[in-house]
């Protein structure tokens, strides 16, 4: 849709604002790096955990030395081996110190050592997190609440889930 509105009108805009669907790290990537557009999307986190063991959220990411430090002060390092086509990094604390530390309950307690998986794209989901907030980023999400709130009639009332014809042509011919 961005290439169609770049080449039939001469289109092309500076910020996109969209549902956490399209929050992933690929997708950010290809906004940021591919289009030059600014993500006014919310980040996929699945990171959170619920059991009350440390979340990657504890970790601290060095970007020179491409390493974790634990709460405790400990390294988790790469082997910089690329897994799941291409996309992540693992990133793993030693044996020797995960296990005698006094925190290993909170960190891994049912694995001899701490693993961490990294998008080679976080950097995509770090600068689409420091939109957030912004004055920008809350008036790109009030656009799409606005229309949604048109909608929400027709599918509650009218029983109409989707729209099965594209465009406002074919939103006009479904109503008809």
């Amino acid at each position: 849709m961005l290439e169609r509105t770049a080449d039939r009108f001469g289109l092309k805009p500076e910020r996109l604002a969209a549902d956490s669907a399209y929050g992933s790290a690929e997708m950010l990537h290809w906004l940021l790096d591919e289009q030059k557009i600014a993500p006014h999307v919310l980040v996929i986190n699945r990171s959170e955990r619920q059991d009350g063991t440390f979340s990657r959220a504890d970790f601290a990411y060095d970007p020179e030395a491409d390493a974790y430090t634990c709460p405790e002060g400990k390294i988790l390092t790469t082997s910089g081996t690329v897994v799941n086509e291409g996309t992540t990094r693992i990133y793993r604390g030693s044996t020797f110190v995960c296990g005698p530390c006094h925190l290993k309950e909170q960190c891994c307690p049912n694995t001899p050592a701490r693993k961490i998986p990294r998008s080679i794209y976080e950097y995509a989901r770090e600068v689409a997190r420091s939109l957030r907030g912004t004055p920008a980023f809350e008036r790109s999400r009030q656009g799409p609440k606005r229309i949604e709130m048109l909608f929400a009639p027709l599918k509650r009332i009218l029983k109409m889930g989707r729209l099965r014809l594209r465009g406002p042509c074919g939103a006009q011919d479904e109503f008809c």
